[in-house]
């Protein structure tokens, strides 16, 4: 039956290459050349076969039984993952999860002031934590941002797999198949063998390889619903994250909770910091609650740390109670 199903999902194809929406004004951010047509990806929809670069030669679902998601208290659920051995797929086949979606579940479920908002996820990757979100918490709408098709394929399909169990998750996700920035336009984008996590916008950082895919770029503000709610906001995306912030400042500050991971090399290589990225963040009234990284110098260079970041305001509402 798993088979059958997963043979219908990679009937559609997807163009990697998109133009903003015809209402937009967005010009192009570092080409002149015109991206092709992008919409909102819900489960309604059929999945996302990428049709160009490496992806469209790679993407097909691995079979057997441990392809799946194993929540506390849930049936298990099917996921589409690599077939070869990859960094988050791998941990899925051996342990039934991605240890960082906990950290996710556990952020949304401890805090009362989160019922009824939503999650908005920089970097998708696969749907691992997407679909724990959409399981295991009470989360409105997941809005989820990612640009490399390959990851695509797999997430769009998961979460097609994920409807046919639970049918509520076909109208609490839009997945969004761009890339998030400081100012709208495109980028080539480069990905790490056997790391579907490490895809990068612009640099080859840590034995990334060009995709042969160039991705739409957006301001997330342009493309967010006006007044949205956010109760958790993650950030992996790979350097990126301050792009990402400065072109959010109305969003930024409706967002309740952040954990977003600082990597010194992959910020670096896009012109910010460790410093850079919490700066941004304390300025928009956040305030620290858990730190791997402290600065700079408490990390290796070449590794990375998760920061977890909440709202002033909410706190302070916590300490009255």
């Amino acid at each position: 039956m798993l088979a059958s199903v997963l043979t219908g999902l990679a009937a559609e194809p997807y163009t990697a290459h998109a133009l903003l929406p015809e209402t937009s004004t967005h010009t192009t951010r570092r080409s002149s050349t015109d991206l092709s047509t992008w919409s909102v990806w819900t489960p309604h929809m059929p999945v996302m076969a990428a049709a160009t670069g490496r992806a469209s030669k790679q993407t097909k679902c691995a079979t057997g039984a441990n392809n799946a998601m194993h929540l506390t208290g849930l049936p298990v659920v099917p996921m589409c993952l690599l077939p070869e051995a990859d960094v988050i797929s791998s941990s899925i086949r051996n342990f039934g999860k991605w240890s960082d979606c906990d950290t996710l579940t556990t952020l949304w479920n401890s805090a009362s002031q989160r019922v009824g908002s939503t999650f908005l996820e920089f970097g998708g990757n696969i749907g691992a934590c997407t679909l724990a979100m959409l399981l295991a918490t009470n989360v409105s709408m997941a809005h989820v941002f990612e640009p490399n098709p390959e990851a695509l394929f797999y997430m769009t399909s998961t979460l097609l797999l994920a409807a046919d169990l639970f049918p509520s998750i076909r109208d609490r996700v839009r997945v969004y198949p761009v890339a998030v920035g400081d100012a709208p336009g495109s980028a080539p984008i480069f990905t790490q063998d056997h790391n579907l996590g490490n895809t990068v916008l612009d640099h080859a950082v840590q034995n990334a390889e060009p995709v042969g895919t160039t991705v739409t770029v957006v301001r997330a503000d342009d493309v967010l619903p006006a007044g949205l709610q956010v109760g958790l906001l993650k950030m992996d995306i790979q350097g990126f994250e301050c792009q990402a912030l400065d072109g959010m400042p109305s969003t930024l500050q409706r967002v309740l909770t952040i954990k977003t991971e600082i990597a010194p090399v992959h910020l670096t290589a896009q012109n910010c910091s460790a410093r850079g990225l919490r700066n941004r963040l304390i300025g928009s009234g956040m305030v620290v609650t858990e730190d791997e990284t402290r600065d700079e110098t408490t990390i290796d260079p070449s590794g990375a740390g998760d920061i977890v970041m909440q709202r002033r305001r909410v706190m302070l509402t916590a300490a009255r109670r």
